[in-house]
């Protein structure tokens, strides 16, 4: 395929939704020899389409914000994203010294409660530590949040 196709087809993708660079990289190479594939991703990086550290920042960001998601969560779902680890993790540091965790805490608890009051059965309360835990909180946090909220 000439690289000039293969490039518009990137920005295709790319307009589409972000993608991480090997993300890119592997969607590029069903189309394309590896030598190709890398210089597409130069030319795209130095145009600033690709930029790892900027999109995990973003989608992190976003999804800390809009759905309170817990460091655990937003972790897992930036690395299923083929992020690398150090990149993951200074998007997470920067996005939970701009959002507390703590906060983000009380707010998917009080989501979920809906103005209720934190319940006192046991059942009811497993159901709440379980969201929470779906949600990227550890046990750790979420037990010192109910003491904090009773």
């Amino acid at each position: 395929m000439p690289e000039s196709s293969l490039y518009q087809k990137a920005l295709k993708w790319l307009a589409a939704r972000p993608r991480s660079e090997e993300e890119l990289r592997r969607k590029l190479s069903e189309n394309a020899p590896a030598d190709q594939v890398e210089r597409i991703l130069g030319q795209l990086r130095e145009a600033g389409y690709v930029d790892d550290a900027n999109f995990s920042y973003h989608f992190a960001s976003y999804r800390v914000r809009n759905k309170h998601w817990g460091r655990v969560r937003a972790r897992w779902d930036l690395k299923r994203r083929l992020l690398n680890e150090e990149v993951v993790e200074r998007a997470l540091d920067r996005v939970y010294t701009e959002v507390g965790e703590a906060d983000l805490g009380e707010l998917a608890l009080r989501k979920k409660l809906r103005g209720a009051p934190l319940p006192k059965e046991t059942k009811a309360l497993k159901r709440l530590h379980d969201y929470l835990q779906r949600q990227g909180f550890t046990n750790e946090f979420i037990l010192t949040l109910f003491e904090r909220t009773r």
